[in-house]
């Protein structure tokens, strides 16, 4: 509701309220919402702790987008949390750390790897390695989406539909 109130706000005034600025609105509010919002990041903490202590085996976690801030933030957060791999895509945790030091998180090194697969047109994800801190990051180039969507910023919400991506890269992955 919020995020509609601004647009129709901000169309009141004569902003285009195109697809793009609704896109762009929807998915920077959520990362504010996150940073500044404790009470509902702790709440998050909590549903992934009950769910990493019903598992009997350190997971592998795939992540998208702000997912890929919040498995972050949780795995900071909780040092006695471990977590097989990561398979990150369409990563901003860079985006929305801008100015901040910190290393990536620490749990990730005796098990296994971080791994990012990054599009370069992706209007929100980027190269983990480009956040100081991020060097043991293995970052990976592909291409997503359809015609559409391959060469232009929406290829950021095309990695979960990828048939190429799924059939082809992460069994790849998942192997090594």
């Amino acid at each position: 509701p919020d995020e509609n109130a601004f647009l129709s706000s901000a169309k009141e005034l004569g902003s285009d309220a195109n697809p793009l600025q609704k896109l762009v609105v929807g998915t920077l509010t959520d990362a504010l919402a996150w940073q500044s919002t404790p009470a509902f990041r702790d709440a998050v903490f909590a549903l992934l702790d009950d769910e990493f202590t019903v598992l009997h085996t350190p997971p592998v976690v795939f992540a998208h987008s702000l997912g890929v801030v919040v498995i972050a933030d949780y795995l900071r957060a909780r040092p006695d949390a471990k977590i097989c791999a990561l398979y990150s895509m369409g990563d901003n945790v860079g985006l929305f750390n801008q100015g901040k030091r910190f290393d990536c998180p620490a749990q990730l090194e005796p098990f296994g790897t971080w791994t990012n697969l990054w599009s370069p047109s992706d209007m929100l994800g980027y190269p983990a390695k480009a956040l100081p801190g991020f060097e043991q990051v293995v970052d990976i180039k592909v291409h997503v989406g359809g015609w559409l969507t391959c060469w232009n910023g929406l290829s950021h919400i095309e990695f979960w539909g990828d048939a190429g991506l799924w059939s082809k890269t992460i069994p790849k992955l998942m192997k090594g």
